[in-house]
């Protein structure tokens, strides 16, 4: 497999403690080392497919270009209108486009979701339903869902990350609910109170793991685990970083350098993969600062790099630190990473796996 060479080194890197487990569905990860001197790994993406545009210049979205996997090895992504989910075999041919829900057509896909038993569940923000996809891709079921799911919890239950305004649940960010849609529970802050001047640490991104949730906010580097039974913390571990600075709310002023963000997590084997949005090492304002204007994905990329970092996640030390300076999305129901492939004009996806690796083996 090909490996990524777009990434920046980011100097810095302490002893693996743990395994990577070889995780995802049909695509294997990677292994990584039980132990490796300090400084001795690195972060390395490994390409798995291409989802090839086939010379359409709009096929994808400009941003986020999240990409999930069903158990046949299909790749599920949106389309550009995000009124489309675009199904691509595993050697990155598109196959199908489903364009049609239970009663009319998609409106608005914010979310997809692998489950267990192959199917794929797609939830649509201005319908507020989640159709159930099976394998053969046609919709079994449909439920009315106003929040959006963000991953499958034990059979028909879902997670919900997201602040919702109303009485009863302002303040929690984090719910449970049952497959009609209904909130069971809510939990994920220590004062439930919302604060709009503190997004950033009122807001959580989530993961599975093993029946429990893993929990971050995006402008506070604690990884912490949450149980869904209960809605208790039962770990909260503060990672050893040496250059994320704290933030509690988004700058909206273009002529200062944006803080880091925290934008996804995932763990596996004891390791959280943690995926940062920082301002480019470049930076620079933009020519016209404050300006209401469409942001091209070329821009962005001058405007920021992104940085994947591998954390112990009992005790919150940095394994190892990769900068890259394009776009990537993850989505921790399949740790796929994914950026942007221009080519004739046209972009294509490519999807990659992420591992720990020895430096000396790379050489």
């Amino acid at each position: 497999m090909d490996c990524c060479a777009l990434g920046r080194t980011h100097a810095r890197a302490m002893s693996v403690t743990t395994v990577v487990a070889c995780v995802g569905l049909l695509v294997a990860y990677p292994l990584a080392r039980t132990q490796c001197a300090p400084g001795a790994c690195e972060v390395v993406l490994h390409k798995v497919a291409t989802l090839s545009a086939e010379g359409r210049a709009n096929l994808f979205p400009e941003y986020s270009l999240f990409v999930v996997q069903d158990r046949l090895g299909r790749f599920f992504t949106t389309s550009r209108s995000w009124d489309q989910v675009l199904v691509f075999e595993r050697s990155g041919r598109l196959s199908s486009v489903l364009a049609s829900a239970d009663n009319g057509v998609y409106r608005r896909i914010t979310n997809l979701i692998p489950i267990a038993d192959g199917s794929i569940l797609v939830h649509d923000s201005i319908l507020r339903r989640t159709f159930i996809v099976g394998p053969d891709l046609k919709v079994r079921r449909t439920v009315p869902v106003a929040l959006r799911p963000t991953f499958v919890l034990d059979g028909d239950k879902y997670v919900v990350a997201e602040q919702v305004p109303t009485t009863d649940l302002a303040g929690q960010p984090i719910h449970i609910i049952d497959g009609d849609g209904r909130v069971i529970r809510s939990f994920g802050a220590n004062t439930g109170v919302y604060r709009a001047d503190q997004q950033l640490m009122s807001s959580r991104i989530v993961a599975p793991g093993d029946g429990r949730i893993w929990v971050v906010a995006p402008g506070r580097y604690v990884l912490e685990q949450w149980s869904p039974a209960t809605g208790e913390l039962m770990q909260s571990t503060i990672v050893q970083s040496s250059w994320f600075k704290e933030a509690r709310t988004y700058n909206y002023d273009e002529r200062i350098r944006p803080t880091a963000i925290i934008q996804a997590l995932w763990v596996t084997g004891g390791i959280g993969w943690v995926l940062l949005r920082d301002a480019d090492t470049n930076w620079q304002p933009p020519a016209r600062p404050n300006v209401e204007r469409p942001v091209t994905a070329a821009e962005n990329d001058r405007m920021y790099d992104w940085v994947l970092e591998a954390v112990d996640t009992k005790s919150g030390r940095v394994l190892a630190s990769k900068r890259f300076g394009s776009a990537l999305w993850v989505r921790p129901t399949t740790p796929l990473v994914t950026s942007r492939a221009e080519q004739g004009g046209a972009v294509n996806v490519d999807v990659w796996t992420v591992a720990l690796s020895l430096k000396e083996e790379r050489q």
